[in-house]
């Protein structure tokens, strides 16, 4: 009896193994391949950038506007820019822009009612150039399906500033997010800060010009 029993817990361990044999065989997947059971976020956070920037150029075109110029003067501008990414953190620029100035509603208030136009200077273009670093990259969903990733980025640089009493040339630094649209598109929505000395018709002293902008283009 002690044989027939001993027989038969044999018999069982013996299939348990072959049973646990199958299980871990069907649990093993092809190379580069998730497990039906794995969370996208996870493979989302571990997956690296969507879209190479490395040795790549990027060509765009925007606009932007001075909030904190003088309260008399009202200034947009157009602009274009070209970078060049030595690497995915980091990127050489070059850009230019049109500045349109008009007077702004305190400043036509003065002058109609007082006849005095408020001394002030005001840009007619500028150049800047610049070095840009990625500091952050991450992403954002607006739904289950649809991923959007970004960059904070900052750049610092020296601007050239062609004004109405001549050539300024001014420290920049631009800061703020590069969204990625698919692998070619990029939108920049960032704020430019530059400091220097503003030689006006009767006075002068240091301004602080900050610009808002927003720029689209694309990667080459």
């Amino acid at each position: 009896m002690k044989t027939v029993i001993l027989f038969f817990l044999v018999c069982m361990g013996a299939h348990a193994a072959d049973d646990l044999e199958k299980e871990l065989q069907g649990l093993s997947l092809p190379e580069n391949q998730l497990p039906v059971t794995a969370s996208e976020e996870k493979l989302y956070s571990v997956q690296t950038r969507y879209s190479s920037l490395d040795t790549r150029f990027e060509l765009s075109a925007g606009g932007a506007h001075n909030f904190v110029e003088n309260p008399y003067l009202d200034s947009n501008q157009v602009n274009g820019a070209l970078r060049f990414h030595i690497a995915e953190r980091f990127n050489l620029g070059v850009s230019g822009a049109y500045v349109f100035n008009q007077l702004s509603p305190s400043g036509k208030r003065l002058y109609r009612e007082e006849r005095i136009l408020a001394d002030f200077a005001f840009t007619k273009y500028r150049a800047d150039f610049t070095l840009g670093s990625n500091l952050f990259y991450g992403k954002f969903r607006l739904s289950l399906d649809e991923v959007f990733y970004f960059d904070l980025y900052a750049d610092v640089g020296v601007a050239a500033v062609w004004q109405n009493t001549g050539r300024r040339i001014s420290p920049l630094a631009d800061v703020g997010f590069a969204f990625w649209l698919g692998k070619w598109g990029v939108a920049r929505l960032g704020v430019k800060n530059l400091v220097f000395k503003e030689k006006r018709q009767k006075s002068e002293s240091l301004t602080y010009h900050g610009l808002a902008h927003l720029d689209i283009g694309v990667l080459l």
